[in-house]
């Protein structure tokens, strides 16, 4: 009965349009926030304020709507982790809260409600109508397995609004949101089979082996098994302190979690029956082969960037990493991959942020051309080159699965490329050779005891090859 925030928050919410955001995505956060606090706050509200208010979000949500697309004008342009995967969830949101708005005083919008709520359910996971990439708007990013193809740094960027909307949506409708879109579950529980044995993540772009427990944001959608498997993934990663040199643990967001995190005691923790992750899905980025839940599990991934996985962003079309691998065996990382090198103890000025895009620094190969040799390169001092994965513009190397076994004696995954180009001065150039060379690379577990790597390469021409 103590109404001090109550009229803290009627304060606010009068007064949201006088507001001055000068970034979309502070404009879309607004409309996340100013959702929340009028849903939470309504009841208090006298009905003559209640009114101002609607027509205020209303205005700001259609504005927000606006922006998604500049009013049509702009349909390719998609800024994921920046912008739209943040204003996608907002849209959602208010969609929710406003659902039964009217516009009684008939103030110029160019949107409804039920506009807003589309943008967070049929073009956040089906098919983005504003844009014209004929495809979700998730699917410019996450692969059908919810594999995020810049690793979690950046999806920690949208994490926080994605678990706002799937309990939004959830309670809204009365149904849950990972039944209705399970693409929502996929990309929440990919941490769990992606993650070493030891639970912190992989290196993988910008994966940095962070350690991840924010699935205590969305548990109470999940069903026993996943919450028995994410419970005790999140509970050793919590207490572990392996890596004193990783960043606290990612967590959702403390009011949400007030709001939706329940006692979780009863419930046993356990690791899946499955072990090993592979997908034959047309967009599949990471296979991954694992021996055990044991802390000194073998483990090992491999990367099989796909055709037509296209995001439009250097961040990760230009991580040159096609068909490298990651391999953590007897409770260590034995072959890291690179990631960024932004975060090194011996971090020197001079050298910079690489970011991890060149050759080497992935556990993959390097062509020299003992014809005409390549320059000398500057950050690798050889005339080796790395294969040119692609950049923003699109995809060169895709990767094709031609053969994948997993049977309880044999794992297998058999991938292939065709290089045509090799990075050139810089991770952002490519440089044609001079006929292609047929590329085979097989990653082989037989019986869950040791891995053997065949790299198998064809040409017309005399090509020398490292690893």
């Amino acid at each position: 009965k103590d109404t001090t925030y109550a009229e803290k928050a009627k304060e606010a919410l009068l007064n949201l349009d006088i507001a001055d955001i000068p970034y979309k995505t502070s404009k879309a956060w607004g409309v996340l926030g100013y959702s929340l606090c009028y849903d939470w706050v309504q009841p208090y509200l006298d009905s003559a304020s209640d009114e101002i208010i609607r027509d205020k979000l209303a205005i700001l949500a259609d504005e927000v709507y606006y922006d998604l697309n500049d009013g049509g004008t702009n349909p390719h342009y998609i800024a994921f982790h920046d912008y739209h995967a943040r204003a996608y969830p907002a849209m959602g949101i208010v969609g929710c809260v406003l659902s039964d708005y009217t516009n009684p005083n008939n103030i110029s919008l160019n949107s409804t409600p039920s506009d807003w709520y589309r943008v967070g359910t049929d073009y956040l996971f089906e098919n983005d109508l504003l844009h014209d990439w004929n495809r979700s708007l998730l699917a410019m990013q996450y692969d059908s397995e919810g594999g995020e193809s810049s690793g979690e740094g950046y999806k920690s960027y949208e994490i926080d609004e994605f678990m706002w909307w799937f309990q939004v949506y959830s309670h809204f409708t009365g149904r849950n949101i990972f039944d209705d879109y399970p693409m929502a579950k996929k990309i929440m529980v990919a941490e769990l089979w992606e993650s070493l044995p030891n639970r912190y993540h992989i290196n993988f772009a910008t994966a940095g082996q962070y350690r991840i427990a924010w699935h205590r944001g969305i548990m109470n959608l999940l069903d026993n098994n996943y919450k028995s498997y994410l419970l005790n993934h999140d509970d050793i990663i919590s207490s572990s302190n392996i890596l004193p040199y990783v960043p606290i643990v990612r967590e959702a967001n403390n009011r949400l979690l007030y709001l939706v995190y329940d006692d979780y005691s009863s419930i046993p923790r356990r690791n899946p029956e499955w072990t090993s992750h592979f997908s034959l899905e047309p967009d599949a980025l990471l296979q991954i082969f694992r021996g055990s839940w044991q802390n000194d599990s073998d483990w090992l991934s491999l990367i099989t960037w796909p055709e037509g996985f296209e995001t439009g962003s250097n961040r990760n079309m230009a991580h040159h990493d096609q068909l490298s691998f990651e391999y953590y065996s007897r409770g260590d990382l034995l072959l890291a991959d690179g990631g960024e090198t932004k975060h090194i103890l011996d971090y020197k000025d001079d050298v910079g942020v690489m970011y991890g895009m060149y050759g080497v620094y992935h556990n993959s190969i390097l062509i020299e051309d003992p014809r005409t040799p390549f320059t000398t390169s500057s950050w690798a001092d050889s005339q080796a080159r790395g294969i040119f994965k692609g950049k923003a513009i699109g995809l060169f190397t895709p990767a094709y699965i031609r053969n994948l076994i997993n049977t309880t004696w044999m794992e297998l995954v058999d991938a292939n490329v065709t290089i045509e180009k090799v990075i050139g001065e810089s991770w952002f150039y490519s440089q044609a050779i001079s006929s292609p060379i047929n590329y085979e690379r097989a990653i082989l577990y037989p019986e869950k005891d040791y891995f053997a790597i065949i790299d198998r390469l064809e040409g017309s021409e005399p090509w020398v090859y490292r690893n």
